[in-house]
């Protein structure tokens, strides 16, 4: 059976077209508002896609909201080293000085 997407949306709507991106992006909190729930004079259901698509928006937006890649080798090696405190022993006649200084 074959269903017509007039039936299920306004009147005069076709079909809108499937965008997909290269790289992973972060998630989005939004739900897609279902085709029966549009109304014939909602801005989504009047909007012609193809006639605002932009290249140069979709790479803005596909730098803006991509997923950072996650750098777990470079984790591993750029670890800062744990320092070292070095105990030193003070002879007791410069301790008594010192004592005496402070």
């Amino acid at each position: 059976a074959v269903v017509s997407t007039q039936s299920t949306g306004p009147e005069g709507m076709t079909k809108k077209k499937t965008y997909t991106v290269p790289v992973s992006t972060k998630k989005l909190n939004w739900s897609q508002i279902p085709i029966k729930n549009l109304q014939k004079n909602m801005f989504w259901a009047k909007t012609k896609e193809q006639e605002l698509e932009n290249n140069d928006l979709f790479t803005d937006l596909q730098d803006i909201f991509a997923q950072k890649a996650t750098k777990e080798n470079s984790a591993i090696i750029a670890q800062p080293k744990k320092k070292i405190k070095e105990l030193k022993v003070i002879d007791p006649k410069a301790s008594q000085n010192l004592g005496i200084l402070l």
